[in-house]
């Protein structure tokens, strides 16, 4: 009897071994471990990753992303992010775990709590935590519901994919980073450099031109009478405007490879004008050296007004940036 009962026993553990993995239960433990999800997606080099599994009617997933900031996804905007059920996590500085399901109401949000919009939270589980700089979050929800703002999920996973985190655990708080290129589970590839390319050099070209601005200025009040300042100031402001151009089409290939829309934030209005101004501040310079003699009081006045509001609206246009990068 005993060793019918020890055969029957190992009979068991041996068909329990080839259950497939899909069927046992899944932990929500706020740690990803290595093989947990089967399938995995990466973005911005490595910084972001989205892990899943479906089993049955239920999607596990777990978000990660190197920073101490909230993490999220989004399934099937209809562009940017306008309508794309959304799912944010975090883990605070006590440790505490948020996990929201949420709704974006426009393409660039906001993108308040299903249950402030009169829908349902459908997040089943959720767990989190932060070690070594970066925070893991895991969650589970059904792939459909019968909530007006959550979309479909399909056994595929061929929803389109938004991704995002932040430097900051507030959800209200601008992202640091965001994408939306994951379509059919699959990540887009793009011909080109990436866009984090294209970030640096209009970050550096309008600094630099800023500073040469600055300095031609600088220049024109203290230094006129030197022999040299003349040819230099010229110089400068040539290379400054060269920059100015550089820095806006460096933004505009950013846009390009990113969201697509162009001028739809406060920061790039400021930038746009500052960079008109800033190109046509040194053309006007150079009317006031080829305009008749009774031109010229009119071309020197409106020289040193459009460099003086070049510098302001660009120095706007920064601290912006920096607003809008969720730095300030």
């Amino acid at each position: 009897m005993g060793i019918r009962l020890l055969c029957i026993a190992a009979s068991i553990i041996l068909l329990m071994s080839f259950i497939p993995s899909t069927i046992r239960a899944q932990t929500i433990d706020g740690k990803i471990e290595e093989g947990e999800y089967p399938e995995t997606l990466t973005a911005d080099k490595g910084n972001y990753t989205l892990s899943w599994i479906i089993k049955g009617s239920t999607i596990y997933m777990a978000m990660s992303a190197k920073t101490e900031g909230w993490v999220s996804v989004g399934f099937d905007p209809k562009k940017v992010m306008d309508d794309a059920d959304m799912v944010f996590g975090s883990v605070d500085e006590n440790g505490k775990v948020s996990v929201i399901d949420t709704h974006s109401i426009d393409l660039y949000g906001p993108h308040p709590p299903d249950v402030e919009l009169g829908g349902t939270d459908d997040i089943l589980e959720y767990a989190g935590s932060e070690f070594n700089g970066a925070t893991y979050i895991e969650f589970s929800r059904p792939l459909e519901t019968d909530d007006a703002h959550d979309h479909p999920i399909t056994q595929s996973l061929g929803n389109k994919l938004i991704w995002a985190y932040s430097s900051s655990d507030d959800f209200d708080r601008p992202h640091k980073a965001a994408g939306a290129n994951w379509t059919g589970a699959r990540e887009r590839e793009r011909s080109g450099p990436p866009p984090g390319v294209f970030l640096r050099i209009h970050i550096f070209s309008m600094s630099l031109a800023f500073v040469i601005m600055a300095f031609i200025g600088y220049i024109a009040r203290f230094m006129k009478g030197r022999k040299w300042w003349l040819k230099t100031h010229k110089v400068l402001g040539l290379i400054a405007a060269g920059l100015g151009v550089y820095g806006v089409g460096s933004a505009v290939f950013l846009v390009s490879f990113t969201t697509g829309i162009h001028i739809r934030v406060v920061h790039s209005y400021f930038g746009l004008v500052g960079a008109v101004v800033f190109i046509a501040s040194p053309v006007i310079g150079f009317g006031f050296l080829k305009a008749k003699r009774e031109r010229k009081p009119l071309y020197r006045k409106t020289h040193r007004w459009f460099g003086r509001l070049s510098l302001l609206l660009v120095v706007a246009a920064i601290i912006l940036g920096l607003f809008q990068a969720g730095i300030l």
